[in-house]
């Protein structure tokens, strides 16, 4: 793709010399044709003249340097609105230092001195800090016009005219500037000129040639990826912005020298700085992009120079605006599905950096003659580990022994404990009390980098791979080359090709992550663990967006790399998957380890009783469904997604009285926007829904809570909750200004608290009372209070997405059985779940959507789990595999692996 980018970039440039060409034509034609240099002609003359073109390239210099550092930042991750401070503070540094040291090297040299000095206020501010970084480029612009002002007038006082200072002499290049039409355009320039020309290929080669490069282009896309792999995202930004200050300084310094008179004036910048800003989103984040973009501004700014010479009859301050003005429209026709960065603008920090820094206590240097030997056969072992965050001990005293060569299960309920463990042992958090061994020695594990030095990987359950670089780009990612800090891919490919042919993925080095299936994202995270020499393997909830093929891929795959000696660690809260890829397990419950037994010795009762301290039953008791009249109808439904793309293509779909709809499907197939469509929260393109034979496809969301619809959005902070109020008042979100909550416009408090004590005690909602901020409850807690305010309301259609996400083994449970009491008191129900289990546990009929189209509705006693999961993975068989013996085959109402 960044081939393409750079090969669309070059044709533009060759257009742009081609254009160059037809001026010096025009111009050789138009001036023989106008002696008196007076008319149109004379005009065409003038703007077609190689000092136009000398022009043009003069004003375009101080954007390009400064838009060249801005974009260091900007993929970097950080916002930087401040290079119009920068510059400007750049350019009363360059003016007074080519005064007192009479040359404008000079000047230029302390223009980068004071251009980083600004940055590095910002990167405080903004990266330290994580103030907002627009606030602080405000700040910082807003800061800086007064500074220079006052630092200007207390040198020069209240002069009518002010020393030039010494300028940039011209460079003439022999034989070149003596070519027609291009020497005096080109070859007879000031050296500023050129050496913002090369930094253009210097900053292509720096982002895409050199590991540093692939780090801070890492950073600027998920710095929480960059940092599992040792990359250090705060010093990254802090370097990018040392960059970006030194050329938007230098960029001051060419403003100063294109002023004319080589002097300094207040507020000389005019908004160039939020030009230079610009001109990175008109180049699309792309070096040549960028020159193309200043060039355009150049071409105006010397255009309205040139015409207020010639005499146009135009208030000189409208011309002034030209340049402007042509930004702006070349911004809005060109460039409105740009997109930058992922994680521009977006504050970063890591857990404790104080206590990263620090060295270890007196008692942590004198522990290895303490330590006692570690257990034989042990490839891992953790004693008394001690995890605090504020308000909860996440790990409290854990110990646990990991052998060689075998696969470990970790299992628990969301919020035990399991992942805060491994993180420490991969270097992403640090504990406050306890032991590391590692093959039998004592270690401290501060980074990641340190981890993947001891041997250890992890596979994070969102994956940690940068969906905008390449399968090769993300495997080395923070790895050192022998020719570093050239990035040599071509050295990596064939270890690469290698491993990928070892794990079965089967797709070209070159392909960008975000274009692979999540089963082959996830071959790319174990190849990046492999590649870098690990031989213990942590895996966290590694099945969660797998097909059933790509579930059984991946443990035939942990079972070969078992036979090679990786000891692997697979943390899950599934019961059937620990059953069925373990060796041991160990059961965790809040934040402790309860037991470590034989898996074979295990049964999936047991397991799930050592998960929650009771019996739990862990099968859904339900009745066949009595299906009624046709509840919901969609109808050739069409939709677009936040991105502009199709995200629902023509989807018709049934929602019967009495029944549960399950759609099985993997994430980010149009399953998040269609609970939008139906909930009125996103447009329809085309298409109708028809609510108990009515169309409500215009109707707002307020019009269909009133016809009794609820839903239960996937995340609960983003789309179910308002953290900052209260229990109470979150539990009547959606009918807090309907009676007896409200009446002509007055709360009633009273019946608002009555309500939610009713809910939290039928639900089990725990808190300390209904007038605690939502903030303070837990994950399971703040899920089980959106499902009340659902399911209390009795819908006549419930849309139920991710209903049990964060919740224990006991109160999923609990859910189940209210969503089937709802469904047998009549409530059309549509469960969308990432669960295959759930949906095959609850559904009494299931359809399967894939890139948003539904491929097969078939009633859930019929279903093959087979035949499922080849639709799921867009596969439509020529006919439906033959149903597998009973004993084999999931039947509705079973729930063995929760």
């Amino acid at each position: 793709m960044r081939k393409q980018q750079s090969r669309r970039w070059l044709w533009i440039s060759l257009a742009i010399v081609l254009l160059l060409a037809c001026l010096m034509i025009l111009n050789v034609v138009t001036g023989r044709r106008s002696a008196a240099g007076q008319g149109v002609g004379g005009l065409i003359a003038l703007l077609t003249s190689p000092d136009f073109v000398v022009a043009s390239l003069v004003a375009m210099t101080p954007l390009l340097l400064a838009a060249l550092g801005g974009l260091f930042n900007e993929l970097a991750g950080v916002l930087n609105l401040a290079l119009e401070a920068i510059m400007l503070c750049g350019a009363l540094a360059a003016y007074m230092g080519a005064l007192a040291g009479h040359s404008p090297w000079v000047g230029l040299l302390l223009a980068i001195v004071v251009g980083m000095l600004v940055a590095l206020v910002h990167a405080w501010f903004s990266v330290t800090l994580r103030v907002d970084q627009i606030v602080s480029a405000v700040g910082l612009n807003l800061f800086a016009l007064a500074a220079t002002a006052y630092v200007f007038r207390l040198r020069f006082g209240n002069m009518s005219q002010f020393p030039s200072a010494p300028g940039f002499g011209t460079l003439s290049f022999p034989l070149l500037s003596s070519l027609p039409y291009i020497g005096p355009a080109f070859f007879q320039l000031n050296a500023l000129v050129y050496i913002a020309l090369a930094l253009v290929p210097v900053t292509w080669f720096v982002l895409y040639r050199t590991t540093w490069g692939l780090a801070l282009r890492a950073v600027g896309e998920k710095p929480l990826a960059a940092t599992t792999v040792g990359i250090e995202v705060q010093r990254v930004r802090y370097l990018a912005l040392l960059v970006c200050g030194a050329l938007a300084g230098a960029g001051g310094a060419a403003l100063v020298s294109a002023s004319g008179v080589n002097a300094f004036q207040e507020n000389m910048t005019a908004g160039r700085g939020y030009v230079a800003f610009a001109a990175i989103v008109f180049g699309r984040w792309h070096p040549l992009g960028i020159l193309l973009g200043v060039l355009l501004f150049g071409f105006g700014d010397a255009l309205q120079i040139r015409l207020q010479a010639y005499g146009v009859n135009v208030p000189y301050q409208l011309l002034e605006t030209l340049p402007y003005v042509i930004t702006l429209l070349a911004l809005m026709l060109l460039m409105r599905n740009a997109r930058g960065p992922a994680a521009s603008g977006q504050p970063y920090s890591t857990e404790g950096a104080r206590a990263l820094l620090k060295g270890a206590t007196a008692r942590e240097e004198q522990a290895t003659e303490e330590t006692a030997p570690a257990t034989a056969g042990t490839v891992l072992e953790l004693r008394q580990i001690v995890k605090r965050f504020p308000g909860v001990v996440a790990n409290d005293h854990v110990t646990l022994a990991i052998r060689r060569g075998e696969i470990h299960a970790l299992l628990g309920e969301n919020g035990a404990g399991k992942t805060t463990l491994m993180n420490i042992v991969y270097g992403l958090y640090r504990p406050d009390e306890g032991q590391i061994l590692v093959e039998g020695r004592r270690v401290q594990i501060r980074t990641p980098r340190e981890a993947m030095q001891l041997g250890i990987g992890m596979v994070h359950q969102h994956f940690m791979l940068i969906p905008a670089l390449s399968i090769l780009e993300n495997i080395v990612l923070g790895t050192r080359p022998e020719r570093a800090p050239l990035l040599d891919l071509r050295q990596a490919e064939q270890r690469i090709a290698q491993l990928a042919q070892s794990l079965g993925l089967e797709a070209s080095p070159y392909e960008r992550v975000q274009n692979l299936t999540l089963g082959q994202q996830q071959k790319v995270e174990i190849m990046k663990a492999l590649y870098r020499g690990a031989r213990l393997l942590i895996l966290d909830e590694p099945t969660a967006v797998l097909t059933p093929q790509e579930s059984e891929e991946l443990f035939a795959l942990l079972r070969r790399l078992r036979a090679e000696g990786v000891t692997i660690i697979f943390i899950s809260h599934k019961l059937k998957e620990v059953m069925a890829i373990s060796d041991r397990v160990t059961v965790m419950r809040l934040g402790r380890v309860v037991r470590t037994l034989e898996t074979q010795q295990a049964t999936p009762s047991e397991l799930a009783r050592l998960m929650v301290g009771r019996a739990v039953a862990l099968t859904v008791a339900k009745e066949e469904a009595v299906a009624g009249e046709v509840r919901l109808r969609l109808e050739e439904v069409q939709a677009r997604g936040g991105n502009g793309q199709a995200a629902l293509r023509g989807i018709s779909l049934e929602l019967r009285a009495g029944e549960i709809h399950g759609l099985a499907g993997v994430d980010g197939n149009g399953q998040s926007e269609l609970l939008e469509v139906l909930m009125g929260l996103r447009r329809v393109e085309t298409g109708r829904i028809l609510f108990e034979g009515r169309d409500i496809t215009l109707l707002d969301t307020a019009a269909r809570l009133d016809l009794a619809l609820a839903h239960i959005p996937e995340d609960r902070h983003r789309q179910g909750l308002i953290l900052d109020l209260t229990v109470a008042e979150n539990m009547v979100l959606d009918v807090f200004d309907h009676p007896p909550y409200a009446r002509y416009g007055w709360r009633r408090f009273r019946a608002v608290v009555a309500r939610a004590r009713q809910l939290m005690v039928a639900f089990d909602v725990r808190a300390p009372g209904p007038l605690t901020p939502m903030r303070h409850l837990s994950g399971g807690n703040q899920q089980k209070a959106v499902l009340a305010r659902a399911l209390g309301r009795e819908p006549r259609l419930l849309i139920a997405m991710q209903p049990t996400r964060g919740l224990d083994v006991g109160a999923i449970a609990y859910v189940h059985r209210r969503i089937v009491e709802a469904r047998d008191r009549g409530c059309a129900v549509l469960l969308i779940s990432s669960d295959l289990d759930e949906i095959l546990a609850l559904s009494d009929r299931i359809s399967v959507i894939y890139e948003g189209r539904i491929l097969e509705t078939l009633p859930a006693a019929a279903v093959d789990l087979t035949h499922l999961g080849l639709l799921m993975a867009g596969t439509r068989p020529e006919q439906v595999p033959q149903l597998q013996p009973q004993s084999q085959r999931l039947a509705s109402g079973d729930w063995p692996v929760t």
